[in-house]
């Protein structure tokens, strides 16, 4: 868990900074990676945003539905999840 927080706040900040340095597409190709690294709930997040709002540019918006089709599935034991993350 810490490693993927970690992962999360590194990526954050190097979206920002490249933000304000002013290199937006730098940014955004930030975020897609960000995005295909951590998969699960921050795809479903940005697939989200994009069918929702307006807030990316068209060619960008395109770019990051292309995570309904390129999504891997991930195996998940929901018996070891509850073990571990439920007290005893």
């Amino acid at each position: 868990m810490i490693k993927r927080l970690t992962l999360v706040f590194s990526y954050g900040f190097t979206f920002l900074f490249q933000v304000g340095v002013g290199a937006s597409h730098r940014a955004m190709d930030t975020l897609y990676q960000a995005i295909s690294d951590l998969g699960g709930i921050y795809v479903k997040l940005i697939q989200f945003i994009c069918l929702r709002t307006d807030i990316f540019a068209k060619n960008e918006k395109i770019r990051f539905l292309s995570f309904y089709d390129t999504v891997p599935l991930e195996q998940l034991n929901v018996w070891s999840v509850l073990i571990h993350e439920l007290p005893t």
